[in-house]
């Protein structure tokens, strides 16, 4: 379960990040 729940937080920082660094970009 941890894993998981790990592996969802990862890919919810990465989305984040590449709208944060993409909205710079713009």
């Amino acid at each position: 379960m941890a894993c998981i729940s790990w592996i969802l937080l990862m890919k919810c920082l990465i989305l984040v990040m590449y709208n944060l660094s993409h909205e710079k970009m713009a």
